[in-house]
């Protein structure tokens, strides 16, 4: 094999497989030593933090009356509890639907101009009236006891924020999302892992919490959920899982808007990193550090070592080696397998809609390099709703 595909294919297994492997085991020794669990039903009401519950909408209106209708009957003090709908310039129904829960305490920030998640935050964030912040998302449907197990940890100073369980609905009639069922399952179980051994990398838009006193102001193309936590770290906190805060949510609808999706995710968390650079540094954040390369870095940059993988196997077949050819035949096979998606009857075939959906990670992930290095900002999207 020449340096080209060892490269390749250490830089394609060892987030894949290495990782997973490796925090599983280290996470199985320091288990005994990691963050425990409070039970919320114990705790008197007398004992509970102020929360302030921040749903950021844009154009919500098909989803936003089942969600504030969830979040009034959550198992939290209502006196506790302030619910803050942040309407960026909405079209739709989204403000009339919040105005009309303002009698039960709803309260409702309209921003006039079309500026984002991060800016309504930075502006909107200091009217906040609790000593938590807790952010979702308009289509998330938590389970009653959520905010009592995320706030729970609180009580040890160490920790500056919480991450609870998003998972997604299963439609019966979509087979094809299994694929990013199964992905996000692996997900859960890294950020459990990772809690256990350090901190949790990244939060999730749709359920975590953090002090409001650690919140700090956003550019409008920052990632809150990904740059929050890392500061939060850089800061000397830890970052937990939370596996029984769960909330619910349907998967992307199509491939294409999955694409999409992992082309901002990726390019905005990438420019996160570079803002806080110290994090990637193990004698900075220990293990932390190494979650941050081996879960999120390398992983981002998988197109990169799938294309010293191709280059090294062409130079490999110019010199009559084999390997070179079983390596072009397996990717020229990946190709064919995830086109068969673009013909519906064969969507609902597993290997297909792997390969597929592996196919636009790894494309999103491309994209997010070049426009993340090019300096190209995401500062807005349209729900998938």
């Amino acid at each position: 094999m020449n340096v080209f595909i060892v490269t390749g294919l250490i830089g394609i297994l060892l987030p894949s497989l290495g990782y997973p492997l490796l925090i599983c085991l280290v996470s199985a020794f320091k288990r005994s030593s990691g963050p425990k669990n409070t039970d919320p039903k114990i705790q008197l009401e007398s004992d509970l933090p102020s929360v302030s519950f921040i749903l950021n909408a844009y154009n919500e209106g098909a989803v936003l009356r089942e969600k504030l209708i969830n979040t009034l009957a959550l198992n939290y003090p209502r006196s506790k509890l302030d619910v803050m709908v942040l309407s960026d310039a909405s079209s739709d129904q989204t403000d009339q639907i919040a105005r009309e829960f303002a009698d039960q305490g709803i309260r409702l920030f309209r921003s006039e101009e079309r500026v984002g998640k991060s800016e309504n935050l930075t502006r909107f964030v200091p009217e906040s009236k609790g000593s938590l912040i807790v952010f979702s998302d308009a289509n998330s449907i938590y389970q009653p006891d959520a905010i009592l197990r995320l706030v729970s940890h609180f009580e040890d100073p160490r920790i500056g924020y919480v991450v609870g369980a998003q998972r997604y609905l299963r439609r019966q009639d979509h087979a094809e999302h299994d694929s990013e069922n199964q992905y996000w399952e692996l997900e859960l179980k890294l950020k459990e892992w990772e809690s256990n051994v350090s901190s949790v990398v990244g939060a999730d838009g749709a359920i975590f919490t953090m002090r409001k006193e650690l919140f700090e102001p956003l550019l409008a193309s920052d990632i809150n959920d990904f740059l929050g936590p890392l500061k939060i770290i850089q800061k000397g906190y830890r970052g937990v899982f939370e596996p029984q805060a769960v909330c619910y949510e349907a998967p992307v609808s199509s491939m294409q808007r999955n694409f999409f999706r992992k082309v901002r995710i990726i390019t905005r968390s990438l420019q996160a990193v570079c803002q806080v650079p110290t994090v990637l540094l193990p004698w900075k954040t220990g293990w932390f550090a190494i979650q941050v390369w081996f879960h999120k870095v390398l992983r981002w940059f998988s197109p990169v070592f799938i294309g010293l993988l191709l280059l090294g196997a062409g130079l490999d077949v110019t010199r009559g080696g084999f390997q070179g050819k079983v390596i072009f035949i397996a990717f020229l096979a990946w190709l064919a397998i995830a086109g068969l998606y673009l013909i519906p009857p064969f969507r609902r075939i597993p290997i297909v809609s792997t390969a597929c959906y592996a196919l636009v990670v790894n494309a999103a992930a491309l994209v997010g390099l070049v426009l993340a290095f090019t300096g190209r900002n995401i500062k807005t999207w349209k729900p998938d709703r």
